[in-house]
């Protein structure tokens, strides 16, 4: 399930804060990640729920959109969007930065606690209004990064959560608050998330999931310590997003034990 072969070489944390833009440019040829596990779970979620996978704003299939690395775009599904989408492992959405980076189409398959049709038509600042803090903190400097984002140049950035189970399509809210009370049954889940101009208007937003096994850390002390560097430097916010004081207390108890 770890589309990452170097995850706990390069966690996502880092020892850093939690919300924080962390946006890094790459190769256009690092967009895309292979992984066949994450391409199937988007196909069957294509075939099974294509109305809760795939949403778009009317009169985005007016513009054409050019996509690197994706040479032809195959014509199984009515959508644009859902085509592109099922030749790719990542989830793709696409953003108007010309309307305060609205959110107009995506192919979603992978959702950690949200639904693509209660966010399409929200501009990003609202997207991310139910995230404590996050708009107060850096909500700013996002919408001056999209507005400054160059042509033909992606960046990406990597967030990370734990949850009680390593499933893809997850939804409903409450179950960010929730942990089994058996440490293997934890995974960390980290979403890599690109970012390229597509044209002087739109931009493509890429997520690509990441899983791994929590009591993997054990094996790697330097990633324990940037672990626990990150859980202290968690303000209330922070803290309330990750799931709750309750959460986060059994999580900081297990790695003050290691």
């Amino acid at each position: 399930m770890d589309l990452n072969s170097d995850f706990w070489a390069h966690p996502p944390w880092e020892g850093k804060n939690k919300h924080r833009l962390g946006l890094r440019p790459i190769d256009l040829s690092e967009v895309w990640v292979h992984d066949d596990e994450l391409l199937s779970n988007k196909r069957l979620q294509l075939e099974c729920r294509y109305e809760e996978v795939v949403a778009t704003l009317p009169g985005y299939e007016a513009y054409a959109w050019e996509l690197p690395g994706i040479a032809e775009v195959g014509r199984h599904y009515p959508d644009w969007i859902g085509c592109i989408g099922a030749l790719v492992a990542e989830d793709v959405c696409i953003l108007d930065t010309q309307d305060n980076n609205r959110l107009i189409a995506g192919c979603l398959a992978a959702p950690s606690y949200w639904s693509l049709r209660d966010k399409m038509g929200l501009t990003l600042h609202d997207v991310h209004a139910p995230v404590e803090g996050m708009n107060q903190k850096i909500g700013g400097r996002i919408a001056d990064f999209f507005q400054r984002l160059p042509l033909g140049r992606p960046f990406r950035r990597e967030n990370w959560f734990v949850h009680g189970e390593a499933v893809y399509f997850r939804q409903t809210p409450g179950l960010r608050t929730k942990l089994s009370a058996d440490p293997e049954g934890w995974f960390i889940r980290s979403e890599r998330q690109t970012l390229l101009r597509l044209d002087e208007r739109f931009v493509v937003f890429v997520i690509g999931i990441v899983f791994a096994r929590f009591t993997d850390m054990q094996f790697y002390p330097d990633v324990v310590r940037s672990f626990r560097a990150s859980l202290l430097a968690m303000d209330e916010d922070e803290i309330a997003h990750f799931g709750g004081h309750p959460k986060f207390t059994r999580i900081k108890r297990f790695i003050d034990a290691l």
